[in-house]
């Protein structure tokens, strides 16, 4: 059982540190690095913050997997609450530099996380932060879906579009915010930013982000009424919105962008249409249940996709399915 924590606890620092490393690199360097498709903030105490908690979960763990010091502290059990103050001031000391020592933005960070939009309403609790704390405030305000928040520190903003590397656009349309796009737009924020890895824009965000169907469709409608869909756009390999909504298995969004006129037979680089991903078992949604492709699959045969059409490597969509384990799928697409 040790083990198995240990194991855990090691896989959980190493994930800690990674992202701590490119937020702290992209708030100093500006490099641009994304984790899993996703750019990292730019945030460089938030970085030396992550790190320092990752050296923390490690020297938690490190008694248990390292003999003599495990020893060392059972043998002399008054060196336990030093080393205990030790691993825990190490996060616990930039966490309260940060947030506890009474400035303006910790009062106001701790009011936008308690959700005190009248907080935000007193214009002199405004008027004490500088204009980057503010910036950062709105920011948060997305992540944690306060549109109400937003809206009032919208108008104090000299800069609603955010950080070059990491846009409030593109970080609305990931968590599928759609009052909170729809206050960008309005405030004529920037919506071109593209993720420089992948080269995917706005709407691969919406369709890929962690907004639930729900808020995608809202965000896609919104885009519509405005005329600012691109439906078919492309990321530097070609995929499209429809590719990556169908790999999942999103049945209502891959409906949706069908009916706004995205075309079922557009392929990537390799020369794959929204079918293929869905007959493929990829390595980046490759949980998606053969029920959900089914379900897909259909929906794209009816808008006129061709099954016989064949990839870069000669590959159709049924031959496709067949590797990929999904008998129903590739039996469905021979009818």
């Amino acid at each position: 059982m040790n083990k198995l924590l240990v194991g855990l606890g090691l896989v959980i620092a190493f994930a800690v540190a990674v992202t701590g490393l490119a937020t702290l690199l992209n708030g100093v360097f500006g490099c641009h690095i994304a984790i899993e498709g996703t750019e990292a903030p730019a945030d460089v105490r938030g970085g030396i913050i992550l790190l320092c908690l990752a050296l923390t979960i490690l020297l938690g763990l490190l008694p248990f997997v390292h003999a003599r010091l495990s020893q060392l502290l059972s043998t002399y059990r008054l060196l336990i609450l030093p080393y205990l103050a030790l691993t825990l001031g190490i996060t616990g000391l930039p966490v309260y530099l940060q947030f506890n020592r009474g400035a303006p933005y910790a009062d106001a960070h701790a009011a936008l996380w308690r959700g005190d939009a009248a907080f935000f309403r007193e214009a002199k609790n405004l008027q004490s932060l500088k204009g980057e704390e503010r910036e950062r405030l709105f920011a948060e305000t997305i992540r944690h879906k306060r549109a109400d928040i937003a809206r009032l520190l919208a108008p104090t903003l000299n800069n609603l579009s955010g950080y070059p590397e990491s846009p409030n656009a593109f970080l609305a349309a990931y968590t599928a915010n759609a009052e909170i796009l729809q206050l960008l737009i309005d405030h004529n924020a920037d919506l071109s930013y593209r993720e420089p890895l992948t080269g995917n824009g706005l709407l691969h965000q919406i369709v890929s982000g962690k907004g639930d169907t729900r808020e995608q469709l809202q965000c896609l409608r919104l885009l519509h009424k405005r005329n600012m869909l691109d439906v078919n756009a492309t990321g530097n390999f070609g995929t499209t919105p429809l590719m990556i909504a169908a790999e999942r298995g999103n049945t209502a969004v891959v409906k949706q962008l069908i009916a706004l006129g995205a075309a079922a037979n557009q392929q990537d680089q390799g020369k794959s249409t929204a079918l293929h991903k869905v007959c493929d078992k990829t390595i980046v949604y490759p949980d998606t249940s053969e029920l959900a492709r089914l379900e897909v699959a259909q929906i794209l045969l009816r808008a006129g996709a061709d099954p016989g059409q064949k990839n870069a490597v000669g590959y159709d969509c049924v031959e496709l399915a067949k590797a990929a384990g999904f008998r129903k799928l590739a039996a469905s697409l021979r009818h």
